[in-house]
């Protein structure tokens, strides 16, 4: 009985996949249309079957596929996307859903700076995120650092130290809550110094978010 209720949830994830595949295939003009290459629909087509059951790997299997007929996309599409899919989250890609929105965004890390030069790191990353704070809920928040840590393991964005956020305040992070219970734990004869950073994807990351995020919510 049980086998038989696996089978029909499969039958289900399967015409709700094919059905994504179209949608997307349908918005590709005409003239846009081409044969995919089959180093990347094959390996996507294979992988994507054991990740079905999953909405935001359906989406985003089903994207690439459509981009891999695209003209316009089919360039920027790599085989290395179908293994990028399968180890994100759905939290890990409704993060680079907001690089839809803004291809920057401004971060900071928090150390406590001890009078006897010992340096210890707060491990909660701070970020603005502009227009799109509130498409994360606070317990999200709170995962931004293994977020982050997963996307910089797969090269999709980077913390850029060099080149910092265009007109931006980085002092406007003392205001965040979580600087005000930092600084309310930390040692007398401590500071709080702030590592600034502008968030923003790699080359790979562009292509990945062009190819694979589909412009809507998970």
């Amino acid at each position: 009985m049980v086998l038989w209720v696996g089978l029909d949830f499969g039958e289900k994830y399967l015409k709700d996949y094919k059905e994504r595949i179209i949608k997307n295939l349908e918005k590709i003009p005409e003239d846009d249309l081409v044969e995919p290459s089959i180093k990347i629909i094959g390996p996507a087509i294979e992988s994507s079957k054991y990740y079905i059951e999953d909405d935001y790997c359906r989406e985003m299997f089903a994207k690439l596929i459509a981009s891999s007929c695209n003209t316009k996309l089919n360039n920027y599409t790599h085989p290395c996307f179908i293994e990028i899919i399968k180890e994100l989250s759905t939290s890990d890609a409704k993060f680079l859903l907001i690089f839809l929105d803004n291809n920057t965004y401004p971060m900071v890390e928090l150390e406590e700076y001890h009078n006897n030069g010992i340096v210890t790191p707060f491990l909660l990353s701070i970020i603005d995120f502009k227009n799109n704070d509130n498409s994360f809920e606070i317990e999200e928040k709170l995962k931004n650092s293994k977020i982050l840590d997963n996307l910089l393991r797969l090269r999709l964005i980077r913390k850029n130290s060099s080149v910092l956020e265009l007109n931006y305040d980085y002092n406007n992070f003392k205001n965040h809550p979580f600087y005000k219970a930092c600084e309310s734990t930390i040692e007398s004869d401590s500071k709080i110094i702030i590592k600034k950073y502008r968030l923003e994807l790699t080359e790979l990351g562009k292509d990945f978010v062009a190819c694979c995020i589909p412009k809507n919510d998970f």
